[in-house]
């Protein structure tokens, strides 16, 4: 699915995230007959606000989140799945309760380029777009059902002043 209106346009990360997880209960619905057996995978974070709030924001009322994934391992049925996900000074191995769980990929080792049969395969499936009105129950829709605004874009000022270095020592 490509979720793409203009409607959709200027929207913080509050108005981008519900769409997207109005879209997903859709897909879930129509595709996968209300069965929560599935995981919604997004990147981390995007490049132009590169803010990494949007996949929790999703995740935030209706699904589990176990963030900044490194090596999932899924089996058959997602229940039971080992996630390994980066923490304060290290990783930790974490298994979903209950689907569905949105994830988000902070390393992906796997090369990024297709092979030809699945380019070939790509080139020949049919996209299927939705605008606004085929997620009529999000109610958080571009600008206007944004919470937040830019105002202005600008660098952090250089600090003034020397660095410290901290040191703690282990007893």
């Amino acid at each position: 699915m490509l979720l793409t209106d203009r409607a959709l346009g200027g929207a913080d990360t509050v108005a981008t995230a519900n769409p997207l997880a109005c879209a997903i209960k859709r897909i879930a619905k129509e595709l996968f007959n209300g069965s929560d057996d599935y995981f919604v995978v997004s990147g981390m974070q995007s490049v132009d606000g590169d803010t990494a709030q949007v996949p929790p924001q999703i995740a935030e009322d209706n699904w589990g989140f176990p963030v900044s994934l490194t090596r999932p391992t899924v089996n058959s049925k997602m229940a039971g799945s080992n996630l390994t996900r980066i923490i304060s000074g290290g990783s930790q191995v974490v298994a979903a309760k209950r689907p569905p769980v949105v994830i988000t990929v902070a390393k992906y080792e796997y090369p990024l380029f297709a092979s030809l049969s699945a380019t070939r395969r790509a080139n020949k499936t049919k996209v299927v777009t939705w605008g606004a009105a085929d997620i009529s129950d999000a109610t958080l829709i571009g600008a206007k059902g944004s919470k937040t605004w830019v105002i202005r874009v600008f660098p952090p000022a250089k600090a003034a002043g020397s660095a410290s270095i901290f040191q703690t020592q282990n007893n």
